[in-house]
């Protein structure tokens, strides 16, 4: 396992060392949208051509942060290098305020940019870390599944929360993704792990926790091609549309609902029976 990292180790700094210089700004055009990304703070942003609008503004700090582990605070980063640049990939290569390397790739297609970050890993020890994305503070936005419907209006407002995931009360079902139809952008992070979201007046912040690696898309146009985009990543990611149990659909019976702490075998089975007795037919019971 020493000699795997050590190798690993050796040829990223290889990598490192056949980085090219980069801009102050670099630019990277495509048919619908130009993605242009700062090197100091690793700060990027993308611009919708045919309207001439910067839909996605750039962190004013730091864009990417990442360190190792998940209990210190992710660390700004900047980009040293150029590794790769093909038509529809961009490879960076990357490094915190602790000298911490890492690879950033940015994949182009037609409707989305997806930026994908990978830390160093010397061996299994310090192998998971806590990355963040950040942009500018933009608004209107919706989603976040149900922690989006909460509040006087269905739109997201200050709403920050760094340990992001299912729980047993009212937020039981949670999503990444969230639109921003005025700015003509979406978010998603698939991670199955923890995590981060803040969407305030601050800054717009997508990250996870306790993970190796992390990426996240930024879906472009309109919201009819954004959810298009949407249900083909959902495909990709291994998230695919699956048609309800209908059956669950009809009538049912629920004991508790229906008896409360009274739910006994006999109790139950009374109860069913002045149902149907009744012309009631359930179509599943429990």
């Amino acid at each position: 396992m020493k000699n795997k990292g050590l190798l690993f180790l050796c040829c990223f700094a290889c990598l490192f060392a056949k980085a090219t210089n980069l801009p102050d700004t670099l630019f990277i055009r495509r048919d619908h949208y130009t993605f242009f990304i700062i090197p100091q703070g690793l700060r990027y942003g993308i611009l919708l051509n045919r309207q001439h609008i910067e839909a996605i503004s750039p962190h004013a700090q730091a864009g990417i942060r990442f360190a190792k582990g998940a209990e210190r605070p992710p660390l700004p980063a900047n980009a040293k290098g150029i590794l790769k640049q093909e038509e529809s990939l961009l490879q960076l290569a990357v490094e915190n305020e602790q000298s911490m390397k890492a690879r950033l790739s940015v994949f182009f297609d037609t409707n989305y940019v997806a930026l994908k970050l990978q830390p160093f890993i010397s061996n299994q020890v310090d192998s998971l870390f806590t990355i963040d994305f950040c942009t500018a503070a933009a608004s209107p936005a919706y989603g976040l599944g149900d922690h989006g419907g909460y509040g006087d209006n269905m739109a997201i407002r200050n709403f920050i929360e760094d340990d992001f995931g299912n729980r047993d009360n009212g937020h039981r079902f949670i999503s990444t993704f969230s639109i921003f139809p005025q700015n003509q952008f979406a978010q998603v992070l698939f991670e199955k792990r923890t995590k981060r979201v803040a969407i305030s007046d601050r800054e717009n912040r997508l990250g996870a926790v306790g993970v190796k690696e992390a990426k996240i898309y930024y879906l472009l146009g309109r919201p009819r091609t954004i959810y298009s985009s949407y249900k083909q990543l959902k495909i990709q990611e291994g998230y695919p549309d699956i048609k309800p149990k209908y059956r669950f659909f009809e009538l049912g019976y629920e004991a508790f609902g229906s008896l409360g702490w009274n739910t006994f075998q006999h109790s139950v089975q009374e109860d069913l029976d002045h149902y149907l007795k009744n012309g009631f037919g359930p179509k599943w019971a429990w």
